[in-house]
């Protein structure tokens, strides 16, 4: 039961049974494709009547085309992990899996790809809709990869983190526990992100300037949120593991744990610190305060701080429960 091959995983094979059958999947399929064709013809309609370049309509519509699948494999998605560990947490079947041969990590691999299976089918949906975009020219090819891979990871790190909610706390309360989750990480992260890209403080085609740095080693912005997020999925992905083989273990040893807050606190030092370093070289060289954007990063700072703070808190339990599993063991 170790193995990874996908036909060989019970928790995935029953999800796609179950999340791709043939009337929910099509409907979703379907909501997705009109959508994303009504904004195309109506977008396209208002940049006829505008007089709008086409490749400037173009850039435009595949943005707003990609939000569809953005927020349905991010929200969507993210619920239906947490919707189906919690379930099955409460019910028992956890515990009953618990007792097969099954590594963890099998286990964790078919709740993430299993469970939000028809939100991903239903996002596959608007590929041709921004390949439309992308041979109009409105955006280069290398650009719209990176946003398709980055949304990829990001949903990842969006799951993992509602599986790790979902299997911590009181069984009766993981759902609960899941949302709050995904709501702080989502304010503290997402939407600063979303209004810094709004006002082109970050931008993956670049504007011509200097690279952002990483201690100093000029990075393109796409790399720099590979960086980090994979350092959250790594330490997320250990704690689910290790929550979904054990219902009283520590989703992350203490070691982990220091680890963990010490390699958020890094990143933010590495990704913030060069930044406030340029803004106030060139505050000082021109005299003219400091972009809205040095403000962002000081709070994005903080703002991971105590994410470094709420995730060891999430995941290491109390002394007294943590010396009772110890004595159990």
């Amino acid at each position: 039961m170790d193995t990874w091959a996908p036909d060989e995983n019970p928790l995935l094979m029953r999800h796609v049974h179950t999340r791709l059958q043939r009337g929910g999947a099509l409907v979703t399929v379907g909501v997705v494709a009109i959508a994303c064709l009504g904004i195309l013809v109506v977008g396209s309609l208002i940049a006829n009547n505008k007089g709008t370049p086409a490749t400037e309509a173009s850039r435009t519509l595949f943005y707003v085309v990609l939000s569809v699948p953005c927020m349905l494999l991010l929200f969507g998605g993210a619920h239906r992990v947490s919707l189906a560990i919690s379930m099955e947490r409460v019910s028992g079947v956890l515990e009953t899996l618990r007792l097969t041969p099954m590594h963890p990590g099998v286990g964790l691999a078919g709740y993430l790809l299993g469970a939000p299976l028809q939100e991903i089918a239903a996002s596959a949906a608007a590929i041709p809709f921004l390949a439309y975009c992308v041979l109009r020219g409105g955006v280069p090819f290398v650009e719209a990869f990176q946003w398709v891979v980055v949304i990829g990871t990001t949903s990842l790190l969006f799951y993992l983190l509602a599986a790790v909610s979902a299997l911590s706390g009181p069984p009766h309360q993981p759902q609960k526990r899941s949302g709050l989750a995904v709501g702080f990480f989502v304010l503290i992260f997402v939407v600063p992100g979303f209004i810094a890209s709004l006002s082109s403080a970050v931008q993956f085609g670049g504007s011509g300037g200097p690279s952002p740095t990483f201690f100093g080693i000029p990075l393109p912005i796409f790399f720099h949120i590979l960086i980090g997020q994979s350092v959250l999925i790594a330490f997320l992905a250990i704690g689910a593991a290790r929550k979904l083989g054990r219902e009283g273990a520590p989703a992350l040893t203490k070691r982990q744990a220091v680890a963990l807050h010490v390699a958020i606190h890094l990143l933010l030092l590495g990704f913030a610190w060069e930044w406030m370093l340029r803004e106030m070289r060139l505050a000082a060289a021109t005299g003219a305060p400091a972009s809205a954007f040095s403000g962002w990063l000081i709070g994005v700072t903080i703002g991971g701080g105590l994410l470094g703070i709420w995730l060891v808190a999430l995941m290491i339990p109390a002394p007294l429960a943590y010396l009772r599993e110890l004595e159990r063991a």
